[in-house]
């Protein structure tokens, strides 16, 4: 799951803004 969850975040990151992305980590922490 540790791998598959950060190839999302990739993929996220890469999809959304950088903001959103910085929130949804912030969440996630």
């Amino acid at each position: 799951k540790g791998l598959k969850n950060v190839f999302d975040e990739a993929i996220l990151a890469a999809l959304e803004p950088p903001e959103v992305v910085r929130r949804r980590k912030c969440v996630l922490l």
